[in-house]
Order: structure tokens, then sequence, then C-alpha cells
């Protein structure tokens, strides 16, 4: 299939690059909030990072709340 990594300009559009990220390269930015900013599908902004985590160009943890639920994950530029 297509990288869907092609089809977005990274350093300016994609809100997980190191423009957006703070000074220790982390952000957390919100599927459904990359997906409304970029005028994107959740799923295809989904495939869009797996393919920057599977090219190493971001990595990603899960964050949790106090009471145990998901909530948004950091990323950390590489």
């Amino acid at each position: 299939g297509k990288n869907v990594m092609h089809s977005l300009d990274i350093e300016k559009q994609f809100p997980i690059s190191k423009d957006r990220a703070d000074k220790d390269g982390k952000c957390y930015p919100a599927v459904g909030t990359i997906a409304a900013d970029l005028k994107l599908s959740r799923s295809t902004v989904k495939r869009a990072i797996a393919d920057l985590i599977n090219c190493g160009h971001i990595r990603k943890e899960q964050r949790w709340r106090e009471n145990g639920g998901k909530s948004s994950c950091m990323y950390y530029v590489q």
C-alpha cells in the first residue's frame, strides 16, 4: 500500500514535528485534533502515525489519566 507519510508535508503540516514539539522533543496532540486540523480521517492519521513510528521519525508512549483511563499519547520527535 501507499505510504501515508509521503502524502503529508511532515515538517509543515503534521502536528508531530520538531517545530511543534517542546524543547525535549515531546508533543501530545489527540488523533481527533490532528484529523480536524489537517481535514483528514482519523484512520488516515493513525496510518500516518504508524508510518512515522516505523520510519523512526517519532516514538509513541501511551499516557494515562489519574482514574486509570487512557489519555492522549505522548509523541517524541526523533
